[in-house]
């Protein structure tokens, strides 16, 4: 692979931002599984748990395959993400504002990721290395599926607590 040895790192950066981003939140999902109200948000946090730790794995052969280190420190941003998200998971909420919170919070960091994979895989195509862009297009894809999913049972969501609220809620 021909590259400058600083934009090299750069993306190595990406990649492991990217695999802090997601290590917390293969750790906060269980959480927010369990903190859930609807059976529907239940499950697609379950599902995004298990595409988190496949991401995990694939970014750890990513490491592997590159010969770099996964290690590198835990983004404020990321920090402050993660910490939204157990503010609405110990918030004494209604139940539907409680699910809505939890989606906004997920959804927060869902967006962070859909920024870093973008900016990997470019930073990928740039570093002419086409399999990676290909398996970080794979990951994009997989959050922006997640993504429009979260934005299905917000709304969802906000339609039952509309409704509630116009019937004298």
């Amino acid at each position: 692979m021909h590259h400058s040895p600083g934009f090299y790192d750069l993306f190595a950066d990406q990649l492991r931002d990217l695999y802090q981003v997601e290590t917390q939140l293969h750790r906060a999902l269980p959480d927010s599984v369990e903190a859930a109200n609807t059976r529907a948000l239940k499950e697609m946090f379950a599902q995004d748990l298990v595409a988190t730790g496949s991401r995990i794995a694939q970014l750890r052969h990513m490491f592997d395959w590159l010969a770099i280190k996964s290690e590198g420190h835990l983004s404020p941003a990321i920090r402050g993400l993660i910490e939204k998200c157990y503010q609405v998971i110990r918030a004494d909420y209604s139940q539907q504002v409680h699910d809505a919170g939890l989606i906004a919070s997920v959804q927060r960091i869902t967006h962070y990721q859909l920024t870093g994979y973008r900016t990997a895989r470019a930073f990928a195509e740039i570093l002419d290395d086409a399999e990676l862009a290909q398996r970080l297009q794979y990951m994009l894809d997989e959050k922006v599926r997640a993504d429009r999913m979260l934005n299905v049972l917000a709304e969802d969501i906000l339609k039952h607590n509309t409704a509630e609220r116009s019937a004298g809620w």
